[in-house]
């Protein structure tokens, strides 16, 4: 039962006729200002701090599952982008050997078109000097 703010003054007044003003506050200030059915004991406090700990243990059981289905789930992803990534590094590395040999042609054929070139220079060349030779 709660005791109210008016039965409390009644009682310090009484303390107070009785003992004094200096005993009657000294007395007063030691009850607690709610009553005694509101004070937690060393016991209420040790329950508490076992289901506390409980739920925190309880939670982080759960955070544990979580994380570890999360990780899974990444390592699923993971592994799902490297396969693409590897894939796509495969087909790259078609194309540039296809461009290279591609360029590798063009350029076996340039050579060939330069060097019949200046052989033919070279011999039109030979010819005109050997028949300006023959005329002197």
């Amino acid at each position: 039962m709660a005791v109210s703010e008016q039965a409390r003054r009644r009682l310090y007044e009484h303390l107070e006729a009785e003992m004094g003003e200096e005993l009657a506050a000294t007395l007063m200030d030691s009850l607690p200002p709610a009553g005694w059915g509101d004070v937690a004991t060393k016991h209420d406090l040790e329950n508490l701090h076992v289901l506390m700990r409980s739920d925190v243990i309880a939670v982080a059981h759960q955070l544990r599952g979580e994380i570890a289905e999360l990780g899974g789930e990444l390592r699923a992803e993971m592994a799902q982008l490297e396969g693409r990534l590897r894939l796509e590094i495969a087909g790259l590395r078609g194309e540039t050997r296809q461009e290279f040999e591609k360029v590798r042609g063009e350029l076996h054929r340039e050579l060939r078109l330069h060097l019949v070139t200046t052989i033919s220079t070279n011999v039109a060349l030979g010819g005109l000097l050997l028949g300006a030779l023959k005329l002197f």
